[in-house]
């Protein structure tokens, strides 16, 4: 029980951290670009990485991820724990590097 609180400690400051850093984020930009069209603009654009980042780092992905990496790495071998490890981070890649390039070839017309 005591790791426990220690994990949701730790958790808990790393969240407030994030939390922390992207509002002071938002006061370099708010600094920097004001509150005019550029700004807007800089927010808009944004915003699609920052949903990505969502999903899957704080969204269902990790909703439905968590627990299965739970149950190997607590009652089945370790080698398919880490198989799936490995499988997911390739996939998270192989998605995120797709998200990219079309980010950067379609950027001229967005």
């Amino acid at each position: 029980m005591k790791k426990l609180f220690k994990s949701a400690g730790v958790i808990s400051g790393f969240t407030l951290l994030s939390r922390i850093l992207g509002f002071v984020r938002d006061i370099i930009i708010a600094g920097l670009f004001g509150t005019n069209v550029t700004a807007q603009a800089f927010f808009v654009a944004f915003r699609i990485p920052n949903t990505l980042r969502q999903l899957t780092g704080e969204g269902a992905a990790n909703a439905a991820i968590i627990p299965v990496l739970t149950e190997y790495i607590g009652d089945k071998d370790k080698r398919q724990f880490w198989h799936i490890v490995n499988t997911l981070l390739n996939l998270i890649a192989v998605i995120l590097t797709i998200v990219a390039i079309i980010g950067t070839v379609f950027a001229p017309i967005i």
